[in-house]
């Protein structure tokens, strides 16, 4: 009898498809038990900035999906052959804004004396939340799940069997148009036809890894800069309270300052965040930031300002961005103009989400750094293939 040379072992191999709104990133996954997922290859494969119709930027964007996953079979086909690990088990697309669009919503019910919590009560208090949440198309759900549990006033984990009198929970819901969904979950069928596709919102992705990790603070807002879009999440507790879009992102962020070829912006932005940049053309690049401030000031700041009618925000943020910008976008967000919104009227105290970030998230000995985007989704997949 002949031994299969994968047999008796206890990883998987997932494809991970990052897909944003100028941008897909790839990775080669291996799920290991009780240690990290080994990143065997990743790569994000960006598109050029330039201007288009909403529907040139979906086209071109499935046309990126499509090579992102012709690399990540070339790549696991070469290591299948070597026998260095098993077929493709899994593939998960994680979308980004504007493909998706994520809210909360919420649902309490009180007794009168302390009751025992049962699967049924948390089943019946999650499809209440769905009910109340009238602002997404239910048509177009792909996401729906309770992700935080209060008991009493006080989030816990594992309240099943756990008594009190009062029970909440929070629910993430995600839509996204069916057409769009439709081709993303084939272009993953017809690349990976052994693996189960799964999609997944990023709001989910970073949600589930900010929990996760439990560093302080519970409090704290997020903002993930997409290329045509930012994502801003208000976390209080631990636990997600307000989640809302600006349409402003890295595409439109250089538009406003470009003084020539978007890449070359990109490139003087980087040796500005390095200290490098001395030349007339940088001074140039200053005088053009300093003219779009007030308007992108504006921008978030109406956005912000919607949140802080009702409660303020914290002071902790959390920068997700494009290398070269996330310096400038840092100290944007340490700007006096927005103490108004804080809960102390101090200035934000930011933290970028990079590399040295997200390390222990995954094995990179492998492939090389992933970006904080990748990392973010391989830590949610690895916590679900954990799980079964």
């Amino acid at each position: 009898m002949f031994a299969l040379p994968f047999a008796g072992r206890k990883e998987k191999v997932v494809a991970i498809l990052d897909i944003g709104s100028g941008s897909v990133g790839y990775c080669l996954a291996q799920v290991q038990r009780n240690a990290p997922p080994k990143i065997l290859a990743s790569e994000r494969l960006n598109l050029p900035f330039e201007e288009r119709t909403s529907e040139q930027t979906q086209s071109a964007v499935l046309a990126l999906l499509g090579e992102a996953c012709e690399k990540t079979l070339e790549v696991h086909a070469r290591m299948y052959a070597q026998k260095i690990v098993p077929v493709i088990s899994s593939s998960y697309a994680i979308l980004r804004a504007p493909w998706v669009r994520s809210e909360f919503a919420g649902a309490q019910v009180e007794y009168e004396t302390d009751q025992r919590i049962t699967g049924e009560t948390m089943d019946e208090l999650a499809r209440e939340a769905l009910a109340n949440e009238t602002e997404l198309n239910h048509q177009a759900l792909f996401e729906a799940g309770v992700v935080s549990v209060g008991l009493n006033g006080y989030a816990t984990k594992k309240p099943i069997e756990k008594s009190a009198h009062t029970v909440s929970v929070t629910a993430l819901i995600s839509e996204c148009e069916p057409d769009f969904r439709t081709k993303v979950t084939e272009s993953l069928q017809r690349s990976f036809p052994s693996a189960k596709p799964n999609l997944r919102s990023s709001t989910r992705a970073l949600l589930s890894s900010l929990q996760e990790s439990g560093v302080p603070p519970r409090d704290r807002v997020v903002i993930d800069v997409e290329s045509e879009a930012t994502n801003c999440v208000v976390m209080r507790d631990g636990v997600v309270a307000e989640n809302f879009l600006v349409p402003e992102g890295t595409r439109t962020i250089l538009n406003r300052i470009s003084t020539g070829m978007p890449e070359e912006t990109l490139s003087l932005m980087r040796m500005m965040s390095r200290g490098t940049c001395n030349s007339p053309a940088c001074d140039k690049m200053n005088e053009s930031l300093a003219r779009a401030e007030p308007e992108l000031v504006k921008i978030f700041g109406d956005a912000l300002g919607r949140l802080v009618s009702v409660r303020r925000l914290p002071n902790e943020l959390v920068l997700i961005a494009e290398p070269e910008l996330s310096q400038w976008f840092s100290v944007f967000f340490s700007r006096i103009d927005f103490c108004q919104f804080t809960t102390t009227t101090r200035p934000f105290t930011p933290t970028i989400l990079n590399s040295e970030g997200i390390r222990g998230f995954a094995d990179t000995d492998t492939a090389g750094a992933i970006d904080a985007g990748l990392a973010l989704a391989v830590n949610l997949v690895n916590t679900e293939e954990q799980s079964t």
